[in-house]
Protein backbone atom coordinates (compact mmCIF):
# COMPACT_ATOMS: atom_id res chain seq x y z
CA UNK A 1 0.00 0.00 0.00
CA UNK A 2 1.46 3.36 -0.82
CA UNK A 3 1.92 6.32 1.47
CA UNK A 4 1.63 8.92 -0.08
CA UNK A 5 0.16 9.66 -3.77
CA UNK A 6 0.08 12.68 -5.74
CA UNK A 7 -3.61 12.77 -7.11
CA UNK A 8 -3.58 16.00 -8.68
CA UNK A 9 -1.65 18.77 -10.45
CA UNK A 10 -2.07 20.89 -7.20
CA UNK A 11 -0.76 18.07 -5.39
CA UNK A 12 2.29 18.19 -7.42
CA UNK A 13 3.05 21.56 -7.57
CA UNK A 14 2.66 21.28 -3.50
CA UNK A 15 5.46 18.46 -3.91
CA UNK A 16 8.03 20.21 -5.79
CA UNK A 17 7.28 23.33 -3.58
CA UNK A 18 8.11 21.69 -0.15
CA UNK A 19 10.79 19.21 -2.10
CA UNK A 20 12.65 23.12 -3.03
CA UNK A 21 12.17 23.88 0.36
CA UNK A 22 14.05 20.81 1.58
CA UNK A 23 16.54 21.01 -0.64
CA UNK A 24 18.23 24.01 1.08
CA UNK A 25 19.25 25.84 -2.19
CA UNK A 26 20.16 22.62 -3.95
CA UNK A 27 18.59 19.38 -5.21
CA UNK A 28 18.19 19.93 -8.71
CA UNK A 29 15.48 21.88 -10.95
CA UNK A 30 12.47 22.20 -9.56
CA UNK A 31 11.16 22.94 -14.04
CA UNK A 32 12.88 18.94 -14.41
CA UNK A 33 11.38 17.57 -11.66
CA UNK A 34 7.75 18.67 -12.46
CA UNK A 35 8.30 18.40 -15.89
CA UNK A 36 9.26 14.23 -15.60
CA UNK A 37 5.79 13.75 -13.24
CA UNK A 38 3.09 16.46 -14.79
CA UNK A 39 3.06 14.18 -18.43
CA UNK A 40 2.42 10.79 -16.32
CA UNK A 41 -0.47 13.13 -14.11
CA UNK A 42 -2.76 14.50 -17.01
CA UNK A 43 -2.03 11.29 -18.40
CA UNK A 44 -4.19 9.75 -15.31
CA UNK A 45 -1.46 8.34 -13.82
CA UNK A 46 -0.52 8.64 -9.93
CA UNK A 47 3.06 8.91 -8.99
CA UNK A 48 2.99 7.26 -5.34
CA UNK A 49 5.47 5.76 -2.74
CA UNK A 50 5.59 2.73 -0.62
CA UNK A 51 6.52 3.03 3.22
CA UNK A 52 10.12 2.29 3.82
CA UNK A 53 9.17 -0.05 6.78
CA UNK A 54 7.02 -2.43 4.36
CA UNK A 55 9.48 -3.06 1.47
CA UNK A 56 10.66 -6.69 1.76
CA UNK A 57 14.36 -7.75 3.35
CA UNK A 58 15.39 -9.24 0.64
CA UNK A 59 14.78 -7.25 -2.56
CA UNK A 60 17.28 -5.10 -3.81
CA UNK A 61 17.08 -0.95 -3.90
CA UNK A 62 19.31 1.63 -5.23
CA UNK A 63 19.60 5.06 -5.46
CA UNK A 64 19.02 7.45 -8.69
CA UNK A 65 20.53 10.93 -8.45
CA UNK A 66 21.45 13.76 -10.58
CA UNK A 67 24.95 15.27 -9.75
CA UNK A 68 27.00 18.47 -10.80
CA UNK A 69 27.70 22.17 -10.58
CA UNK A 70 24.16 24.21 -9.99
CA UNK A 71 25.98 26.84 -11.19
CA UNK A 72 23.51 28.90 -14.61
CA UNK A 73 26.23 28.46 -17.07
CA UNK A 74 24.95 29.58 -20.56
CA UNK A 75 24.66 26.51 -23.42
CA UNK A 76 26.85 26.04 -26.24
CA UNK A 77 25.39 26.79 -29.68
CA UNK A 78 23.88 23.48 -31.81
CA UNK A 79 27.49 24.48 -33.67
CA UNK A 80 29.62 24.79 -30.64
CA UNK A 81 28.64 21.60 -29.42
CA UNK A 82 28.70 19.03 -32.63
CA UNK A 83 32.30 20.73 -33.05
CA UNK A 84 33.23 19.62 -29.18
CA UNK A 85 32.08 15.79 -29.88
CA UNK A 86 28.48 16.15 -28.44
CA UNK A 87 25.52 14.98 -30.86
CA UNK A 88 23.32 17.46 -32.47
CA UNK A 89 20.38 16.43 -29.93
CA UNK A 90 19.87 14.94 -26.48
CA UNK A 91 19.14 11.53 -25.94
CA UNK A 92 14.58 10.81 -25.85
CA UNK A 93 15.03 8.22 -23.00
CA UNK A 94 15.74 9.69 -19.38
CA UNK A 95 19.35 8.80 -18.12
CA UNK A 96 17.95 7.39 -14.51
CA UNK A 97 16.09 5.26 -16.37
CA UNK A 98 18.87 4.40 -18.60
CA UNK A 99 21.63 4.23 -15.46
CA UNK A 100 18.99 1.98 -14.06
CA UNK A 101 18.55 -0.75 -16.44
CA UNK A 102 21.88 -0.45 -17.10
CA UNK A 103 22.68 -1.49 -13.70
CA UNK A 104 20.38 -4.01 -13.44
CA UNK A 105 21.91 -5.68 -16.76
CA UNK A 106 25.29 -5.45 -14.54
CA UNK A 107 24.02 -6.97 -11.71
CA UNK A 108 22.26 -9.27 -13.93
CA UNK A 109 19.54 -9.26 -11.42
CA UNK A 110 16.07 -6.70 -11.12
CA UNK A 111 15.93 -3.89 -8.66
CA UNK A 112 12.78 -3.54 -6.90
CA UNK A 113 12.74 -0.34 -6.19
CA UNK A 114 14.38 3.09 -5.82
CA UNK A 115 14.99 5.52 -3.17
CA UNK A 116 16.66 9.18 -3.25
CA UNK A 117 19.71 10.20 -2.01
CA UNK A 118 18.75 13.04 -0.78
CA UNK A 119 15.28 15.37 -0.81
CA UNK A 120 14.80 18.31 -3.51
CA UNK A 121 12.64 19.10 -5.94
CA UNK A 122 15.02 17.33 -8.99
CA UNK A 123 16.48 14.39 -7.15
CA UNK A 124 13.49 13.07 -5.62
CA UNK A 125 10.43 13.40 -8.52
CA UNK A 126 12.87 12.24 -11.06
CA UNK A 127 13.75 8.79 -9.25
CA UNK A 128 10.11 8.45 -9.40
CA UNK A 129 9.37 9.49 -12.78
CA UNK A 130 12.34 6.36 -13.37
CA UNK A 131 10.39 4.35 -10.97
CA UNK A 132 7.18 4.55 -12.59
CA UNK A 133 8.20 4.03 -16.07
CA UNK A 134 10.44 0.80 -14.98
CA UNK A 135 6.97 -0.85 -12.68
CA UNK A 136 9.53 -0.50 -9.65
CA UNK A 137 8.43 1.00 -6.42
CA UNK A 138 9.86 4.89 -5.00
CA UNK A 139 10.31 3.87 -1.59
CA UNK A 140 9.26 7.08 0.90
CA UNK A 141 13.00 7.52 2.32
CA UNK A 142 16.23 9.33 1.77
CA UNK A 143 19.51 9.49 3.10
CA UNK A 144 19.88 13.33 4.03
CA UNK A 145 16.81 14.71 5.02
CA UNK A 146 17.47 17.53 2.94
CA UNK A 147 19.98 18.19 -0.30
CA UNK A 148 23.71 17.85 0.59
CA UNK A 149 26.49 18.73 -2.17
CA UNK A 150 28.72 15.68 -1.20
CA UNK A 151 27.19 11.88 -1.73
CA UNK A 152 29.94 11.04 1.04
CA UNK A 153 27.74 13.08 3.10
CA UNK A 154 24.92 10.75 2.90
CA UNK A 155 23.54 8.42 5.90
CA UNK A 156 24.10 5.42 3.44
CA UNK A 157 27.35 6.38 2.24
CA UNK A 158 28.39 7.32 6.33
CA UNK A 159 27.35 3.60 7.00
CA UNK A 160 30.52 2.01 4.82
CA UNK A 161 28.24 0.52 1.90
CA UNK A 162 29.77 1.29 -1.14
CA UNK A 163 28.42 3.75 -3.98
CA UNK A 164 29.97 0.92 -6.87
CA UNK A 165 28.49 -1.10 -8.90
CA UNK A 166 27.54 2.32 -10.24
CA UNK A 167 26.09 3.57 -13.42
CA UNK A 168 26.23 7.20 -15.09
CA UNK A 169 24.16 7.85 -17.69
CA UNK A 170 23.59 11.60 -19.22
CA UNK A 171 21.51 13.05 -22.02
CA UNK A 172 24.12 13.01 -25.04
CA UNK A 173 24.31 9.18 -24.95
CA UNK A 174 27.55 8.40 -22.57
CA UNK A 175 26.69 5.57 -20.09
CA UNK A 176 29.70 4.45 -17.51
CA UNK A 177 30.03 1.50 -15.12
CA UNK A 178 31.96 1.44 -12.67
CA UNK A 179 32.30 -1.93 -11.34
CA UNK A 180 34.35 -0.78 -8.17
CA UNK A 181 35.88 1.76 -6.71
CA UNK A 182 38.72 2.60 -4.12
CA UNK A 183 37.36 5.02 -1.48
CA UNK A 184 34.36 7.15 -0.82
CA UNK A 185 35.64 10.27 -1.54
CA UNK A 186 37.67 9.13 -5.43
CA UNK A 187 33.78 7.97 -6.47
CA UNK A 188 32.73 11.67 -5.63
CA UNK A 189 35.36 13.27 -7.83
CA UNK A 190 34.43 10.64 -10.27
CA UNK A 191 31.46 11.84 -10.54
CA UNK A 192 31.34 15.08 -10.63
CA UNK A 193 34.53 15.17 -12.86
CA UNK A 194 32.51 13.24 -15.49
CA UNK A 195 29.29 16.52 -14.91
CA UNK A 196 31.88 18.89 -15.93
CA UNK A 197 31.88 17.43 -19.24
CA UNK A 198 28.11 16.25 -19.25
CA UNK A 199 27.06 20.21 -18.19
CA UNK A 200 30.01 21.85 -20.20
CA UNK A 201 27.39 22.14 -23.55
CA UNK A 202 24.18 22.54 -21.52
CA UNK A 203 24.06 23.03 -17.60
CA UNK A 204 20.78 21.85 -17.89
CA UNK A 205 21.71 18.32 -19.47
CA UNK A 206 21.47 15.85 -16.58
CA UNK A 207 24.25 13.22 -15.54
CA UNK A 208 22.59 10.57 -13.79
CA UNK A 209 23.67 8.01 -11.54
CA UNK A 210 22.20 4.85 -10.51
CA UNK A 211 24.33 3.75 -7.39
CA UNK A 212 24.35 2.27 -3.53
CA UNK A 213 22.64 -0.98 -4.30
CA UNK A 214 21.50 -2.59 -0.96
CA UNK A 215 18.94 -5.09 0.29
CA UNK A 216 15.74 -3.90 2.29
CA UNK A 217 16.68 -4.84 5.26
CA UNK A 218 20.32 -2.54 4.78
CA UNK A 219 18.09 0.16 4.02
CA UNK A 220 15.89 -0.32 6.52
CA UNK A 221 19.00 0.25 8.74
CA UNK A 222 20.06 3.37 7.38
CA UNK A 223 17.94 5.88 5.57
CA UNK A 224 15.55 8.09 6.66
CA UNK A 225 12.04 7.07 6.92
CA UNK A 226 9.05 9.63 5.15
CA UNK A 227 10.81 12.12 3.14
CA UNK A 228 8.42 12.52 0.63
CA UNK A 229 5.32 12.66 2.52
CA UNK A 230 6.75 15.25 4.71
CA UNK A 231 7.57 17.32 1.34
CA UNK A 232 4.23 16.87 0.15
CA UNK A 233 2.59 18.15 3.67
CA UNK A 234 5.05 21.00 3.53
CA UNK A 235 4.11 22.16 0.56
CA UNK A 236 0.46 21.74 1.36
CA UNK A 237 1.02 23.75 4.66
CA UNK A 238 2.47 26.87 2.68
CA UNK A 239 -0.73 26.37 -0.10
CA UNK A 240 -2.89 26.43 3.01
CA UNK A 241 -1.51 29.72 4.26
CA UNK A 242 -1.78 31.67 1.45
CA UNK A 243 -5.42 30.47 0.57
CA UNK A 244 -6.06 31.83 4.15
CA UNK A 245 -4.22 34.66 4.09
CA UNK A 246 -1.96 34.21 6.53
CA UNK A 247 2.29 34.24 6.91
CA UNK A 248 3.33 31.50 4.18
CA UNK A 249 6.75 31.93 5.70
CA UNK A 250 5.95 31.18 9.56
CA UNK A 251 3.54 27.98 8.41
CA UNK A 252 6.66 26.95 6.36
CA UNK A 253 8.68 27.01 9.16
CA UNK A 254 5.98 25.49 11.61
CA UNK A 255 5.57 22.55 9.33
CA UNK A 256 9.48 22.40 9.69
CA UNK A 257 9.89 23.01 13.68
CA UNK A 258 12.04 25.68 12.66
CA UNK A 259 11.59 29.15 12.57
CA UNK A 260 12.43 32.11 10.46
CA UNK A 261 15.57 33.79 11.21
CA UNK A 262 16.14 36.98 8.55
CA UNK A 263 13.97 38.88 6.47
CA UNK A 264 15.40 41.43 4.21
CA UNK A 265 16.31 42.31 0.70
CA UNK A 266 18.66 40.40 -1.27
CA UNK A 267 21.15 42.73 -2.73
CA UNK A 268 23.77 40.74 -4.08
CA UNK A 269 24.95 36.91 -5.35
CA UNK A 270 28.47 35.67 -5.92
CA UNK A 271 29.23 32.73 -7.32
CA UNK A 272 31.46 30.59 -9.12
CA UNK A 273 31.11 27.30 -11.00
CA UNK A 274 34.51 25.44 -9.61
CA UNK A 275 35.23 21.37 -9.24
CA UNK A 276 31.46 20.53 -10.22
CA UNK A 277 29.77 22.62 -7.79
CA UNK A 278 28.57 26.25 -7.31
CA UNK A 279 30.31 27.97 -4.81
CA UNK A 280 29.06 31.55 -3.81
CA UNK A 281 27.45 34.00 -1.15
CA UNK A 282 23.93 35.63 -0.73
CA UNK A 283 23.94 39.04 0.48
CA UNK A 284 20.68 39.81 2.34
CA UNK A 285 19.85 43.99 4.67
CA UNK A 286 16.84 43.63 6.01
CA UNK A 287 14.94 46.79 6.64
CA UNK A 288 16.03 47.47 10.23
CA UNK A 289 19.92 47.69 8.91
CA UNK A 290 20.87 43.92 10.08
CA UNK A 291 22.52 41.88 7.00
CA UNK A 292 23.08 38.71 6.67
CA UNK A 293 25.38 36.61 4.64
CA UNK A 294 25.07 33.29 3.39
CA UNK A 295 27.41 31.02 2.29
CA UNK A 296 27.12 28.12 -0.18
CA UNK A 297 28.34 25.35 -1.95
CA UNK A 298 25.41 23.91 -4.62
CA UNK A 299 22.86 24.06 -0.83
CA UNK A 300 23.18 26.93 1.98
CA UNK A 301 25.72 25.88 5.06
CA UNK A 302 26.39 28.75 7.18
CA UNK A 303 24.97 32.17 7.88
CA UNK A 304 25.85 35.15 9.55
CA UNK A 305 23.75 38.27 10.73
CA UNK A 306 26.00 41.04 11.32
CA UNK A 307 28.96 39.06 10.62
CA UNK A 308 28.61 36.77 13.34
CA UNK A 309 28.27 33.07 12.59
CA UNK A 310 24.73 32.01 13.56
CA UNK A 311 23.46 29.30 11.83
CA UNK A 312 25.15 26.06 10.20
CA UNK A 313 24.80 22.78 8.51
CA UNK A 314 23.39 20.19 8.97
CA UNK A 315 20.61 22.45 9.69
CA UNK A 316 18.58 23.15 7.03
CA UNK A 317 18.83 26.92 5.95
CA UNK A 318 16.19 27.94 3.38
CA UNK A 319 15.68 31.12 1.35
CA UNK A 320 11.85 31.88 0.38
CA UNK A 321 10.16 34.25 -1.47
CA UNK A 322 9.20 37.15 1.98
CA UNK A 323 5.94 37.43 1.27
CA UNK A 324 4.24 33.71 -0.26
CA UNK A 325 7.22 31.45 1.16
CA UNK A 326 7.43 30.26 -2.57
CA UNK A 327 11.21 28.74 -2.49
CA UNK A 328 13.78 29.61 -4.56
CA UNK A 329 17.19 26.76 -5.83
CA UNK A 330 20.19 29.36 -6.14
CA UNK A 331 20.73 28.92 -9.82
CA UNK A 332 17.22 30.64 -9.81
CA UNK A 333 17.65 33.20 -7.14
CA UNK A 334 17.51 36.48 -8.30
CA UNK A 335 19.26 40.07 -6.69
CA UNK A 336 16.69 42.41 -5.55
CA UNK A 337 13.78 40.36 -3.82
CA UNK A 338 12.42 40.40 -0.46
CA UNK A 339 13.26 36.80 0.83
CA UNK A 340 12.59 35.42 4.12
CA UNK A 341 15.58 32.76 5.87
CA UNK A 342 14.02 29.84 7.61
CA UNK A 343 16.06 27.80 9.08
CA UNK A 344 14.93 24.12 10.77
CA UNK A 345 16.94 21.57 12.64
CA UNK A 346 18.39 18.78 10.82
CA UNK A 347 17.31 15.31 11.73
CA UNK A 348 18.63 13.62 14.37
CA UNK A 349 20.31 11.16 12.32
CA UNK A 350 21.88 14.39 10.83
CA UNK A 351 22.83 15.62 14.08
CA UNK A 352 25.19 12.90 15.70
CA UNK A 353 29.47 13.51 16.10
CA UNK A 354 30.04 11.56 12.86
CA UNK A 355 27.66 13.65 10.87
CA UNK A 356 28.63 17.04 12.30
CA UNK A 357 31.96 15.71 11.39
CA UNK A 358 30.54 15.59 7.47
CA UNK A 359 28.48 18.27 7.01
CA UNK A 360 29.06 20.98 9.73
CA UNK A 361 31.19 24.20 8.93
CA UNK A 362 34.58 22.29 9.44
CA UNK A 363 33.96 20.15 6.48
CA UNK A 364 33.61 23.00 4.52
CA UNK A 365 36.98 24.10 5.73
CA UNK A 366 35.20 26.88 7.94
CA UNK A 367 37.26 27.34 11.49
CA UNK A 368 33.21 27.53 12.96
CA UNK A 369 31.62 24.73 15.33
CA UNK A 370 28.56 23.43 14.35
CA UNK A 371 25.81 25.74 15.57
CA UNK A 372 22.33 24.20 16.51
CA UNK A 373 19.52 26.45 15.72
CA UNK A 374 18.04 25.70 19.14
CA UNK A 375 21.14 27.42 20.92
CA UNK A 376 21.68 30.21 18.02
CA UNK A 377 21.19 33.74 19.69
Amino acid sequence: MPTGALNSVEDLEDFIRGLTVLGTGGGGRPDAGRAALLPLIEQGGQPCWRPLEGIGDDDLFCSLSGLGSIAPVPPMSEEERVAAGYPRQMQAEPPMLRALKALETHLGRKIAGIYPIELGAGNSPMPLAAAMAAGIDMVDCDCAGRAIPEMSQSTIARSGIPFAPAVYADHWGMLMTVSDCNSMLLGERLGKAISTVTKAADMKAQLARAAFVVDGRTLKRHALSGGLSQALQLGRAISAARRAGTDATDAAAAAMGGRVVHRGRLVRKSWESREGYMFGDLYIDAADGSKARIWLKNENHIVWIDDVPRYTSPDLICVVQAHTAEPYTNTTLPEGIDVAVIVAPAPPQLRTPEAIAALGPRHYGFDLDYLPLEIAQ
